[in-house]
Protein backbone atom coordinates (compact mmCIF):
# COMPACT_ATOMS: atom_id res chain seq x y z
CA UNK A 1 0.00 0.00 0.00
CA UNK A 2 1.51 3.38 -0.62
CA UNK A 3 2.66 5.89 1.73
CA UNK A 4 0.64 9.29 1.39
CA UNK A 5 3.33 11.96 1.70
CA UNK A 6 2.33 15.52 3.20
CA UNK A 7 4.84 18.61 2.28
CA UNK A 8 3.85 22.17 3.93
CA UNK A 9 4.43 25.12 1.29
CA UNK A 10 5.08 28.75 2.78
CA UNK A 11 2.84 31.08 0.81
CA UNK A 12 3.76 33.87 2.71
CA UNK A 13 6.40 34.28 5.08
CA UNK A 14 4.94 37.01 8.18
CA UNK A 15 4.76 40.13 6.32
CA UNK A 16 2.86 43.42 7.84
CA UNK A 17 0.81 44.76 5.55
CA UNK A 18 -0.75 48.95 5.93
CA UNK A 19 -3.31 50.33 4.11
CA UNK A 20 -4.13 54.60 5.02
CA UNK A 21 -7.47 55.84 3.96
CA UNK A 22 -7.12 59.43 4.19
CA UNK A 23 -4.21 60.76 2.06
CA UNK A 24 -3.28 58.07 -0.14
CA UNK A 25 -6.94 56.37 -0.82
CA UNK A 26 -5.13 52.85 -0.91
CA UNK A 27 -8.48 51.09 -0.10
CA UNK A 28 -11.56 53.36 -1.28
CA UNK A 29 -14.91 52.66 0.76
CA UNK A 30 -16.29 49.61 -0.48
CA UNK A 31 -13.56 48.91 -2.68
CA UNK A 32 -10.58 45.98 -2.86
CA UNK A 33 -7.37 45.06 -3.51
CA UNK A 34 -5.94 41.95 -4.75
CA UNK A 35 -2.72 41.01 -4.21
CA UNK A 36 -0.92 37.53 -5.42
CA UNK A 37 1.10 35.63 -2.73
CA UNK A 38 1.68 32.34 -5.48
CA UNK A 39 1.35 32.44 -8.39
CA UNK A 40 1.75 29.07 -10.53
CA UNK A 41 2.15 26.83 -7.92
CA UNK A 42 2.91 23.59 -9.14
CA UNK A 43 0.53 21.09 -7.34
CA UNK A 44 0.56 18.36 -9.75
CA UNK A 45 1.89 15.62 -7.15
CA UNK A 46 -0.73 16.40 -4.83
CA UNK A 47 -4.06 15.72 -4.73
CA UNK A 48 -5.71 17.87 -1.57
CA UNK A 49 -4.77 21.14 -0.23
CA UNK A 50 -5.31 22.84 3.19
CA UNK A 51 -5.03 26.56 3.28
CA UNK A 52 -3.85 27.84 6.62
CA UNK A 53 -4.19 31.57 7.35
CA UNK A 54 -2.41 33.36 10.42
CA UNK A 55 -3.14 36.76 11.66
CA UNK A 56 -0.44 37.54 13.97
CA UNK A 57 -2.14 41.25 14.70
CA UNK A 58 -4.75 43.01 12.72
CA UNK A 59 -5.42 47.08 13.76
CA UNK A 60 -8.20 49.21 12.65
CA UNK A 61 -9.02 52.59 12.53
CA UNK A 62 -12.82 53.84 13.25
CA UNK A 63 -14.46 52.81 10.07
CA UNK A 64 -17.89 52.18 9.01
CA UNK A 65 -20.30 50.05 6.88
CA UNK A 66 -19.08 46.42 6.02
CA UNK A 67 -16.01 45.93 8.37
CA UNK A 68 -12.82 46.21 6.40
CA UNK A 69 -11.04 42.64 6.02
CA UNK A 70 -9.01 39.48 4.50
CA UNK A 71 -9.64 37.06 2.88
CA UNK A 72 -7.26 34.54 1.30
CA UNK A 73 -8.22 32.20 -1.30
CA UNK A 74 -6.50 28.98 -3.44
CA UNK A 75 -7.61 29.07 -6.59
CA UNK A 76 -7.06 26.29 -9.55
CA UNK A 77 -4.92 28.15 -12.49
CA UNK A 78 -3.48 26.60 -15.78
CA UNK A 79 -0.55 28.37 -17.12
CA UNK A 80 0.39 27.44 -20.40
CA UNK A 81 4.14 28.49 -22.37
CA UNK A 82 1.91 29.25 -25.39
CA UNK A 83 0.23 32.06 -23.88
CA UNK A 84 2.87 32.85 -20.55
CA UNK A 85 1.18 36.11 -20.39
CA UNK A 86 -2.32 35.53 -19.78
CA UNK A 87 -3.85 34.47 -16.72
CA UNK A 88 -6.02 31.32 -16.53
CA UNK A 89 -7.19 31.33 -13.10
CA UNK A 90 -11.07 29.95 -12.34
CA UNK A 91 -13.55 31.87 -11.09
CA UNK A 92 -14.60 29.85 -8.06
CA UNK A 93 -12.21 28.80 -4.49
CA UNK A 94 -10.43 25.13 -5.42
CA UNK A 95 -13.51 23.21 -3.47
CA UNK A 96 -14.29 23.29 -0.88
CA UNK A 97 -11.74 25.83 -0.31
CA UNK A 98 -13.83 28.54 -0.11
CA UNK A 99 -11.25 31.44 1.14
CA UNK A 100 -10.90 32.42 4.98
CA UNK A 101 -12.17 35.80 5.29
CA UNK A 102 -10.80 38.01 8.95
CA UNK A 103 -13.08 41.15 9.73
CA UNK A 104 -11.72 43.67 11.41
CA UNK A 105 -13.42 45.60 14.01
CA UNK A 106 -13.23 49.61 14.09
CA UNK A 107 -11.24 51.32 16.14
CA UNK A 108 -9.63 47.96 17.79
CA UNK A 109 -6.80 45.23 17.80
CA UNK A 110 -7.07 41.68 17.19
CA UNK A 111 -4.63 38.96 17.04
CA UNK A 112 -3.90 36.29 16.81
CA UNK A 113 -5.97 34.62 14.50
CA UNK A 114 -5.76 31.27 12.90
CA UNK A 115 -7.77 30.33 10.14
CA UNK A 116 -7.69 26.80 8.71
CA UNK A 117 -10.22 25.42 5.71
CA UNK A 118 -11.78 22.89 8.75
CA UNK A 119 -14.13 20.94 6.15
CA UNK A 120 -12.14 19.13 4.06
CA UNK A 121 -9.21 19.48 2.27
CA UNK A 122 -9.53 20.94 -1.45
CA UNK A 123 -9.09 18.95 -4.54
CA UNK A 124 -6.33 20.56 -6.22
CA UNK A 125 -6.03 20.61 -10.46
CA UNK A 126 -2.21 20.81 -11.35
CA UNK A 127 -1.60 24.33 -10.68
CA UNK A 128 -2.68 26.71 -7.88
CA UNK A 129 -2.60 30.57 -7.55
CA UNK A 130 -3.15 32.15 -3.72
CA UNK A 131 -4.69 35.75 -3.84
CA UNK A 132 -4.96 37.59 -0.82
CA UNK A 133 -8.21 40.42 -1.22
CA UNK A 134 -8.21 43.06 1.45
CA UNK A 135 -11.31 44.90 1.84
CA UNK A 136 -12.02 48.60 2.85
CA UNK A 137 -14.61 49.83 5.12
CA UNK A 138 -18.08 50.25 3.32
CA UNK A 139 -18.77 53.15 3.75
CA UNK A 140 -16.22 55.46 5.92
CA UNK A 141 -12.76 54.22 5.19
CA UNK A 142 -10.20 53.88 7.85
CA UNK A 143 -6.24 52.67 8.25
CA UNK A 144 -6.33 48.97 8.10
CA UNK A 145 -2.66 47.46 9.19
CA UNK A 146 -2.46 43.57 10.25
CA UNK A 147 0.55 40.95 10.08
CA UNK A 148 -0.20 37.53 8.31
CA UNK A 149 1.63 34.62 7.64
CA UNK A 150 0.05 31.61 5.00
CA UNK A 151 0.82 27.68 4.89
CA UNK A 152 -0.37 25.63 1.98
CA UNK A 153 -0.71 22.29 3.49
CA UNK A 154 -0.42 19.65 0.50
CA UNK A 155 -1.27 15.73 0.56
CA UNK A 156 -0.58 13.41 -2.29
Amino acid sequence: MPVNSMNVLRVQEKITYTFTSAANNQIPNGKNVTIPLAVNVDLSAYVYAVLVVRIHSMTSGAGTGTAAGVTVTLYNSAPTSEDPALVFRSSLAAAPIPGTVVSAVASSTTGPTLQVDSSTAGKTAAFGDVLMLVSGWGTTAADLTFTISVDLVLKS
